[in-house]
């Protein structure tokens, strides 16, 4: 079998396997204090999830790699979009079969790990699905989508806060429920020209559960720096990130924030506060009291897509093979196809990440 053909199927997997957790996994994070079995099992998954990760991100670098090296070739592109960089598309000429053979590896073990969720008694205690669990989100995975379907209000709203230079620094916690949207919303402004053009550095933190302020650090130290920081203390990263920012203009995302403690968070934002006028930091979180505990100076509450959103949203990845314009077409005809993929639809509660998992699973294509 090709190396296409399988590295989709483990796609495939791979995306069933996450979204089976994903729907229990509010329901193991409180089990597991009085379940030790229930936390071992957690422990699994957020291993089996950060190998995913890593492996997704290395398909990523050698399909980089790759672009670069074609675009040399031809000289007729200079450089790698946001887009391509965002994009996970498993292709025989992308990665080789030992890649193939470690993603199969990984997604046995999710799968094993599915397995288990019933013996557990692990339960969805969300209403409708729940495709957004606080240690699954990745900015790499799933893909972020090209275009955003009703979110141009919000979308506004938070470029307008993140261009006003009304403080020298600002905290903006865009709140909401897992799975409705908040990484790609940030992950669209954080690449947007226009927002991007206006800082002078930028970074993306993935936070969830533990906010390790020590490896917080490191990942921003090395997204303006370039080059890996091996240091641990906090003391010494803290002046490394002053030196880093001050003077400097800075848009720092923060992605799944869970912290509740004030006085950690007040330490944590000191070597920011030397930053120039008008710098941003961006929480994204699904609590409100995160927005408290971080003194958010706007808060923004990110709801659910509209029934024509949603429907839209599900037929351009139920139907990924044609263009945009003919999923959309959809819309307007009336077919045994439409009236299923409707209910489906309805079913994902309105919630984003879930309309395109269940999209790209029932594909026809």
């Amino acid at each position: 079998m090709a190396l296409e053909t399988i590295g989709g199927l483990l796609q495939n997997r791979l995306k069933v396997a996450l979204f089976s957790i994903n729907v229990v996994a509010d329901d193991a994070d409180q089990k597991q204090v009085n379940n030790s079995h229930v936390k071992d099992w957690l422990l699994g998954v957020k291993d089996g999830v950060l190998d995913a990760q890593d492996l997704i991100e290395e398909i990523i670098h050698i399909q980089v790699s790759k672009s670069k090296q074609e675009a040399a070739e031809s000289q007729t592109i200079s450089t790698v979009t946001n887009q391509q960089l965002g994009t996970f598309n498993v292709s025989p000429t992308s990665i080789d079969k030992n890649v193939v053979s470690r993603l199969k590896v990984v997604v046995q073990k999710l799968e094993s790990l599915v397995g288990l969720k019933d013996s557990l008694l692990l339960l969805n205690v969300n209403t409708g699905f729940n495709a957004g669990s606080r240690m699954l989100k990745s900015p790499c995975f799933p893909s972020m989508e090209s275009h955003m379907f009703g979110r141009n209000n919000d979308q506004t709203t938070l470029s307008n806060w993140l261009k006003s230079q009304d403080k020298k620094l600002s905290v903006i916690s865009m709140v909401g429920m897992g799975g409705i949207g908040k990484t790609t919303l940030a992950q669209h402004l954080h690449n947007y020209p226009m927002i991007v053009e206006s800082f002078d550095v930028s970074a993306w933190v993935n936070v969830s559960q533990d906010f390790d302020v020590c490896r917080i650090a490191r990942v921003i130290l090395e997204s303006i720096n370039g080059s890996v920081i091996q240091s641990t203390d906090q003391s010494i990263l803290e002046k490394k990130l002053k030196e880093q920012l001050i003077g400097k203009k800075f848009f720092i995302v923060l992605d799944n924030v869970w912290i509740q403690d004030r006085m950690k968070w007040r330490r944590f934002k000191t070597p920011f506060t030397y930053g120039a006028q008008g710098s941003k930091i961006l929480v994204t979180t699904r609590s409100g009291e995160v927005a408290s505990v971080t003194a958010s100076d706007q808060i923004h509450q990110l709801h659910h897509l509209d029934e024509e959103d949603s429907w839209t949203l599900f037929a351009k990845h139920a139907f990924h093979g044609f263009d945009d314009s003919y999923a959309v077409s959809w819309t307007k005809k009336t077919t045994l196809h439409e009236q299923i993929g409707k209910m489906v639809a309805d079913k994902c509660k309105g919630l984003p990440l879930a309309l395109i998992a269940i999209g790209d699973l029932l594909s026809i294509n």
